[in-house]
């Protein structure tokens, strides 16, 4: 990774801003499949990467964004 923090700071928003959705309108974490049929539906695959080099970058920066959104539940 470049050593570079993204704009997002969270699981949460880093999602949000590929237009997947990981709580509900009642702020209720979705269920995984439900996450991952968007996640198939609606991104192609250099998306899909992005998505996933964004968290890569937030993690190595150690800003534990999988620990923070457990701890939200």
């Amino acid at each position: 990774m470049n050593g570079q923090l993204t704009d997002s700071f969270n699981l949460e928003a880093i999602f949000k801003k590929y237009g997947i959705r990981l709580k509900d309108d009642y702020d209720f974490w979705r269920d995984i499949p439900d996450i991952i049929e968007d996640m198939y539906l609606r991104l192609d695959p250099k998306s899909l990467c992005s998505l996933f080099y964004e968290i890569g970058e937030e993690e190595d920066m150690g800003n534990n964004i999988f620990q923070e959104a457990r701890s939200e539940n």
